[in-house]
């Protein structure tokens, strides 16, 4: 007697390994970072990556000149495979040009493992939010041509 077990691809995103995402980090006030974010899940659920951030945008005078600068924020954390939660916390930085704080993340992976969103700390307000999308998901087949009745 064999037992099979047929694994929806859905749950292929909650395997361990790593994963890239690009988006952004915005806040009501008028912040926009650009994000480049590489992620490792382990096996038991520890999370750790760095978040490349590049500043788009800002309200702040004095951070006018430091538009187009990138730092980096080491994050860590956990995943919850069970209800697709991620919480990561920013405990380093890499920031010559003093553009990044350290920040706390509760994100959720979509379903499909596509997306990853969820509100930040953002100095203890909870307005930041962060959106972002795989950059490395493998490339959607392409679809099935249809076939014109005046082709038949």
């Amino acid at each position: 007697l064999a037992l099979v077990l047929l694994v929806p691809a859905p749950l292929l995103a909650q395997q361990p390994g790593t994963s890239r995402f690009k988006g952004q980090w915005t806040t009501p006030r008028g912040h926009v970072y650009a994000a480049d974010f590489t992620l490792e899940i382990k096996p038991d659920g520890a999370a750790e990556g760095a978040i490349t951030w590049t500043l788009v945008k800002s309200p702040r005078e004095n951070e006018q000149a430091k538009l187009g600068r990138t730092g980096v924020e080491h994050v860590r954390g956990r995943f919850d495979a069970g209800c697709r939660v991620l919480t990561l916390e920013g405990w380093r930085k890499d920031d010559p040009d003093s553009i990044l704080g350290l920040d706390t993340y509760r994100l959720v992976l979509s379903d499909n493992g596509a997306a990853l969103v969820g509100p930040t700390r953002s100095h203890g307000s909870w307005e930041g939010r962060f959106d972002a999308t795989r950059a490395d998901a493998a490339p959607r087949p392409a679809e099935p041509r249809r076939r014109d009745k005046e082709h038949e």
